[in-house]
């Protein structure tokens, strides 16, 4: 009976999707849109959703139809088509929550047998859309091959409270599955591809504080874990080609990141980020209401300094290529100072560190700046070039431009009076060591640290980066896009390929490819200090050795025990800590202080 009861709900719910207001009584439409669905930066699909109230009957429901490339590479074509059908239900007037329901389905029509199936089969959307022959299951399956009824993977479930327990049930192939769990005061009904759902997250945080306390529901993998909100802050976000300063929370399940998603002025859900997918979630045909200024949480992770020991300054300074936004930080004291131009990594991030990809915004070169200003050090950090406050086009941003830049940024230093023009340094991360050493060459400065400086060519680099990943099946297709993108470096009508998700711009690419950094190091005569991270997976720490022998030992490299390429702490299973090690980078402060 049970099973009968729910069949006809189902056709009920599905005969929901196609009413328009006109037909359905008091029942209205009141909201839609779309998630455009990126797989490391690279567009997949596509979900659409409408949200239906019925006032009368005191009813709230959210609806949606979601169609993404899901990679898998036993497919010809590399992937399957995941479609998924969320159905959301709840008191209108109280938010309470009554019922979540799905249907997913994988589809692979690089099978002709498959598709051809398909163009005369009726497809079975469910086992609950029948009553289950029990005693001859194997007789029931010859009727349905008969009738040309078929099963492409369809797996159902839902998920409702029911007196004291939260009920979960689930069917795939003729194969129930049920689960009951203590039902939770504070219950959020989320999905790995069901972006909809944020939107009844986002009207539950809404004028709460930094942290929340619940209880996750997570109906298809039948699941229910405590979790946290997070607030993060008011940040500078790029989305879909611009940035906005928009809200950041974090959703974390055993302190670690699940998903993290974005608010704009309306309390709109912008961005979604499904960090352990590669998943990205923009919404599209949505006109973003960023908020005016950002505001960064303190937290108990923020270095601690005392009161009134600096004071920052955001400057813009002209170069070349466009204006750079930056921030002067200035210890407390008499001037001048010692100074240090922070230059990061070729990613394109802002003046603290943090790209668009970042998480938590742990900030770390806006931590190095404060640490500087600890030892009494000012510093200079900016915005790469197309990101927040710098102009330009981030996918142009070449080595001669990164060096024109530092030229701009070091003249700047040189003119104010803060700053002592006989002692300022550079400390370089990763790829923007390159830039700084071909700056400097012809610049007076007193001395150049190089984080990670890679000592071998870009593709190499990036063949060692794919060496390490975990996921076997990107691992290969990473492998797969590499040497295609060897093949456009030969090609003169290439402008553009992608790789690992991110658009390339080939001219760019070849001129990073041509530059030799064991050549380069050998001509080297400015005092350095060259510190590898030994926990860094972006630039391996053996390029310390490499450089070793390549300079002829004239430069020895100094290991950071127990850091990655972030300068942060890393912990037995690889994942990063938020603050920097300002002790395990004592070496910068002492070869800025001390010349050593």
């Amino acid at each position: 009976m049970a099973r009968k009861v729910f069949s006809l709900f189902v056709v009920f719910y599905l005969s929901l999707l196609f009413l328009s207001p006109s037909f359905a009584g008091s029942r209205e439409i009141v909201e839609k849109g779309t998630f455009d669905l990126y797989l490391n930066g690279v567009k997949k699909g596509q979900e659409t959703y409408k949200v239906a109230v019925d006032k009368k009957k005191d009813t709230y429901e959210l609806y949606s139809e979601l169609r993404f490339q899901y990679p898998y590479q036993q497919s010809k074509r590399g992937y399957v088509d995941l479609k998924v059908y969320p159905y959301y239900d709840a008191v209108f007037s109280t938010g309470e929550f009554l019922r979540y329901e799905y249907r997913s389905k994988v589809e692979d029509f690089s099978k002709t047998d498959l598709v051809e199936t398909e163009k005369s089969a009726t497809e079975l959307i469910d086992q609950d859309m029948r009553m289950v022959n029990v005693f001859d299951r194997e007789q029931q399956r010859t009727d349905d091959i008969m009738n040309d009824r078929i099963d492409l993977g369809v797996n159902a479930g839902y998920c409702y409270p029911a007196g004291k327990v939260l009920r979960f049930s689930q069917t795939r192939l003729s194969a129930d599955k049920k689960k009951d769990e203590k039902l939770p005061d504070n219950l959020i009904v989320l999905e790995p591809y069901g972006f909809c759902l944020y939107n009844l997250l986002a009207d539950k945080i809404k004028g709460e504080g930094q942290k929340w306390e619940f209880a996750l529901a997570v109906p298809q993998l039948m699941r229910l874990k405590p979790c946290v909100v997070e607030y993060e802050g008011t940040l500078n976000t790029y989305v879909a080609g611009s940035n906005y300063i928009l809200k950041h929370y974090n959703i974390l399940i055993n302190d670690k990141i699940y998903t993290s998603f974005w608010l704009d002025k309306d309390n709109t859900v912008v961005l979604v980020s499904v960090p352990t997918e590669g998943v990205t979630a923009v919404r599209s045909n949505y006109q973003i209401k960023p908020f005016e200024k950002e505001e960064v949480k303190t937290t108990k992770e923020s270095i601690q300094l005392t009161a009134g020991n600096f004071t920052e300054k955001e400057v813009h300074i002209e170069s070349s290529a466009g204006t750079i936004g930056a921030t002067l930080t200035i210890p407390e004291g008499n001037a001048p100072f010692p100074a240090v131009l922070l230059v990061q990594d070729f990613q394109p991030v802002d003046r603290d560190g943090n790209s668009s990809y970042d998480q938590r915004k742990a900030s770390p070169i806006k931590q190095l700046a404060f640490a500087f200003a600890e030892k009494g050090i000012a510093s200079l950090r900016f915005d790469s070039r197309g990101i927040s406050e710098s102009s330009g086009d981030p996918s142009l941003l070449t080595l001669e431009g990164r060096k024109n830049e530092i030229k701009s940024l070091l003249k700047f230093l040189r003119a104010s009076d803060k700053i002592d023009k006989n002692k300022i340094f550079i400390l370089s991360q990763g790829l923007g060591g390159w830039s700084a050493l071909k700056a400097t060459s012809d610049e007076n400065i007193k001395g150049i640290i190089f984080v990670a400086f890679p000592m071998k060519e870009i593709l190499r680099i990036w063949r060692e980066q794919i060496s390490i990943m975990q996921n076997l099946e990107a691992q290969q297709e990473a492998y797969r896009e590499l040497d295609a993108l060897s093949l456009d470096l030969k090609k003169s009508d290439v402008e553009w390929a992608t790789f690992k998700g991110s658009k390339i711009y080939i001219p760019v690419l070849k001129e990073l490819s041509l530059f030799s950094p064991a050549d380069e190091i050998k001509g080297f005569s400015k005092k350095a200090l060259f510190a590898y991270p030994d926990k860094d997976t972006v630039i391996l720490p053996f390029h310390g050795e490499i450089l070793e022998k390549e300079s002829g030992g004239k430069f020895k490299p100094v290991y950071l025990k127990g850091l990655g390429h972030s300068l942060t702490d890393v912990d037995e299973e690889g994942n990063q800590k938020a603050l920097v090690n300002k002790s395990a980078i004592s070496p910068f402060f002492d070869f800025v202080l001390k010349g050593e």
